[in-house]
């Protein structure tokens, strides 16, 4: 089960999902992200940061709200950078 906790404003989102299984196994996934309503109209760049590290491990680039991304395969958790 992954939970999100998210803040924004009208042009940039930030997003902590994390991996909360109860076993506290923290097996690899992945999982899709929909942004809906909320930001702008407009291009974005979606920036997937490893929490350990704060590299960006993956970047995706949407044309439009809404979208539907897929993150890459995390553990325990994964910030996630909206931005124009």
């Amino acid at each position: 089960k992954v939970v999100d906790f998210a803040v924004r404003d009208n042009d940039e989102m930030l997003v902590y999902l994390m991996n909360d299984d109860p076993t506290h196994v923290f097996n690899a996934l992945t999982t899709n992200m929909t942004v809906g309503t909320g930001l702008s109209s407009g291009a974005y760049r979606v920036d997937w940061i490893d929490i350990r590290s704060g590299n960006v491990i993956k970047r995706d680039a949407v044309s439009s709200v809404p979208f539907t991304v897929t993150s890459p395969l995390f553990r325990d958790g994964m910030f996630v950078h909206i931005h124009r």
